[in-house]
């Protein structure tokens, strides 16, 4: 699946006809290349949230104005679906090409005033707007679910890729790895010597006994009160294990991806979400994907 053509009004005004794909947008801070990101967040990208589909006045484009009641749409048209049943039967009522291939869906965002312009005795603010996403022409298509068929993923600028990777919620190698788990039999192996090794290592002498100082610092800080018993462990756990697999950059394994440099920490990350949309879209019930940097 591919995106075909993108229309934005009043939000930005452009037409790309026919988009490239893959496609490179090259310009100067300020001419729109983040605004364009974000008018197709607005109709594919089912992580962000509702509150971010609702504009506010300063999203409206110089030539129009929320108080006179200016409409916001964004056009999004997608081609390359006539093997995928699933996106056939979830565009149903999106298309605009219905004779012949490619067939062509088009899902629309916009976000118009509730109310009939001039019914109120006052200029229109945000509040008396609402956003909706649609299929074809129609409004009365809902189509806010067509996004789990062809979600966007985003790649924001890549600032602190070290940093991701140390979040398990945030790294493109523990969603990889929740994808395509170890087998059953290599991580029950692996938490039965993690267990073996738990044991040996609370039965040092100087573990013991930094445990124990540990311990009575607490009870110095909080008293007796707080639940609190401190021990030292390994990943007990499989959700554990997974989320504590560290990438090693070198071929003797020992330099972790936090002192790599920040480009090379950057093409890491991105080869492994790449991967891991490589994977989605290969499954047996796969998704597609279309991914935004």
């Amino acid at each position: 699946m591919r995106l075909s053509r993108v229309r934005v009004t009043n939000f930005r005004d452009l037409v790309i006809d026919p988009f490239p794909t893959p496609a490179v947008v090259v310009g100067l801070n300020g001419v729109g290349k983040s605004n364009l990101i974000h008018a197709l967040r607005l109709v594919l990208d089912p992580d962000l949230p509702s509150r971010a589909r609702q504009l506010h006045a300063d999203d409206i484009h110089d030539g129009g104005s929320i108080h006179d009641g200016v409409i916001v749409t964004v056009e999004v048209d997608l081609t390359g679906f006539d093997d995928d049943p699933d996106a056939q039967g979830t565009f149903d009522g999106a298309l605009i090409s219905h004779d012949g291939e490619p067939r062509v869906a088009r899902l629309t965002y916009s976000f118009a005033p509730k109310v009939e312009v001039g019914t109120l005795e006052r200029p229109l603010t945000a509040d008396d707007y609402a956003y909706d996403i649609y299929g074809g022409d129609d409004p009365g298509q809902g189509m806010r679910h067509a996004m789990d068929v062809v979600p966007l993923t985003v790649l924001h600028a890549l600032r602190d890729a070290e940093g991701d990777f140390r979040r398990a919620d945030r790294s493109p190698l523990t969603r990889l790895l929740r994808d395509m788990p170890p087998a059953e039999q290599t991580i029950q192996d692996t938490l039965t010597a993690l267990k073996a090794a738990r044991t040996q290592l609370n039965g040092d002498q100087n573990v013991r006994q930094l445990v124990s100082d540990l311990r009575m610092r607490l009870d110095a800080l909080a008293g007796t009160q707080l639940s609190l018993v401190p021990s030292l462990d390994f990943a007990g756990r499989e959700e554990d294990l997974i989320r504590s697999v560290q990438l090693l950059t070198d071929p003797a394994a020992t330099r972790g991806i936090e002192r790599a440099s920040t480009g090379t920490a950057n093409v890491v990350y991105l080869a492994l979400l790449l991967e891991h949309l490589r994977f989605r879209r290969s499954a047996t019930e796969g998704e597609d994907a279309l991914l935004a940097v």
